[in-house]
């Protein structure tokens, strides 16, 4: 059983995110690529979205089983259960995705502090580590589903180099490391 994972920001829900896949068009492009269950985690969404999202569990159901969580402390185990992973393109979010390599979809939130996820999503789709969508947009995500993903090859992010981080610490704050 192939599955979908839609990450949407537990703080601070990704609305227009969670409402496309209200859409009957995504969720029959999500059947036609062999997926058969759609977990979403919706934060603290509108309890009215969250509702009209499990109802298509009723419509869709049992060729696309659907549902969903406010949050889960155990995110990663989460992630590894899914054949795709749909995110919001919060940085943490999308680090997490990636490291797990887990085929990536980022819907970008351009209502966001300067658009500056749209700035990671790009760099990290033209490494090849994600294929991104600039806003939420049905006709973008569909594409993403039907034209990108079936042939796309994502490259692994390589793991994070937490000395390299130190050092840029260290360095701007002008202190000098410990020596061992």
């Amino acid at each position: 059983m192939k599955s979908v994972f839609v990450t949407t920001g537990a703080t601070v829900p990704f609305v227009p995110l969670i409402e496309l896949f209200l859409d009957d068009d995504i969720l029959n492009s999500l059947i036609n690529h062999g997926f058969s269950k759609l977990v979403v985690q919706y934060g603290n969404a509108p309890q009215d979205l969250v509702d009209k999202l499990m109802a298509k569990n009723k419509t869709f159901n049992p060729r696309l089983e659907i549902s969903g969580f406010t949050f889960k402390k155990e995110f990663i185990e989460e992630i590894n259960k899914h054949d795709l992973v749909i995110s919001h393109a919060g940085t943490g979010s999308i680090l997490d995705a990636a490291r797990q390599n887990k085929p990536l979809i980022v819907v970008v939130n351009p209502a966001l502090m300067d658009n500056h996820q749209l700035q990671i999503a790009t760099a990290l789709s033209d490494k090849n580590h994600l294929i991104s969508c600039p806003k939420p947009d049905k006709d973008l995500l569909l594409a993403a589903l039907n034209e990108t993903l079936p042939t796309y090859e994502f490259e692994r992010l390589p793991p994070p180099n937490g000395e390299a981080f130190s050092k840029l610490v260290y360095a701007r704050a002008g202190l000098v490391p410990k020596k061992d």
